[in-house]
């Protein structure tokens, strides 16, 4: 996870 994607925000918020 490098950059918070729309993509892993909506699968996985993990760095937000």
């Amino acid at each position: 996870m490098t950059s918070p994607s729309p993509q892993s925000l909506s699968r996985a918020p993990t760095e937000a």
